[in-house]
């Protein structure tokens, strides 16, 4: 298992990547307002993008 410090390092690198250095911040900074709810988000975000497997 990875340390929280590489996990971290690994993820500002690839939104840096797939963002750039000033969408990042924008992410981060929305992410850290008392605004944003990650559950409600988490949940919006995998039922749009995850297709639903029928066993």
């Amino acid at each position: 298992m990875r340390s929280p410090a590489i996990i971290k390092k690994e993820a500002m690198e690839l939104l840096i990547a797939n963002l750039g250095v000033i969408e990042t911040e924008i992410f981060i900074m929305e992410i850290n307002s008392g605004n944003f709810d990650y559950t409600e988000w988490q949940r919006e975000y995998f039922e749009k993008n995850i297709p639903v497997m029928n066993f």
